[in-house]
């Protein structure tokens, strides 16, 4: 149990520290991976896959045997082109990082688009959904504010700030679509983008489990002493 957890992990922390050992520690929860150790070795069918810091080897465990899928960049030859569109550039990354760098639920991400319009559009928006891994729709989001503006031909490039511990740890998909005009569809693309939020780094005797839901966010709450 987590009381029981808590007290083994206590233990190897004690251990680590004193005379210079090195413990082994195996695990699937990542949680306490990071919380104990510095670095890790990701094994695969018996034989060692990759090793390294405990970060890069989490991110490594988390997105399994699928490629980095939560950046695609096409800047010779777009695959998704039509009605004067180009979508260049998709990706979800921790703010000020890199693509390939994890992304702990209590660092701010951002999301990246970039495009080329070949033609002036009286009206053009894009427009984000997002799903659990379930594949449930989450939330939306997009640039409504700029649906009215003319958008002349041009290379664009939007930033979607997505704020610390709004996500939970865990993956998430996007669909993406694109419209002009009177509601117009250019392009609908289901799973555009995958990505993995890792958990943040918890202390030892805190609780590490999940919380429910897929976003977490910081409501301000004000108390006031009646009596």
């Amino acid at each position: 149990d987590a009381e029981f957890q808590k007290k083994a992990i206590g233990k190897m922390q004690e251990v680590s520290q004193g005379g210079g050992r090195t413990v082994l520690f195996v695990s699937h929860n990542m949680a306490s991976v990071r919380s104990l150790c510095t670095r890790g070795i990701l094994l695969e069918n018996g034989c060692v896959k990759q090793q390294g810091d405990i970060e890069s080897i989490v991110s490594s465990y988390l997105r399994g045997n699928s490629a980095i899928s939560n950046h695609h960049i096409w800047n010779e030859q777009p695959e998704y082109s039509k009605m004067g569109f180009e979508l260049l550039e998709i990706g979800m990354r921790r703010k000020g990082h890199d693509f390939a760098d994890p992304m702990p639920m209590d660092q701010p991400m951002e999301l990246v688009i970039r495009y080329r319009l070949k033609q002036d559009f009286e009206r053009f928006w894009i427009t984000l959904h997002y799903k659990n891994e379930m594949g449930n729709k989450i939330f939306s989001s997009g640039a409504g504010a700029q649906v009215n503006r003319k958008k002349p031909a041009g290379t664009y490039e939007q930033i979607c700030d997505i704020p610390a511990n709004f996500l939970n740890w865990g993956s998430y998909y996007i669909d993406f679509m694109c419209f002009h005009n009177n509601s117009k569809i250019i392009f609908n693309i289901s799973d555009i983008l995958s990505f993995t939020v890792s958990n943040k780094v918890i202390a030892l005797g805190h609780w590490m489990g999940k919380e429910p839901g897929d976003i977490t966010p910081k409501f301000k709450f004000t108390e006031t002493v009646l009596e």
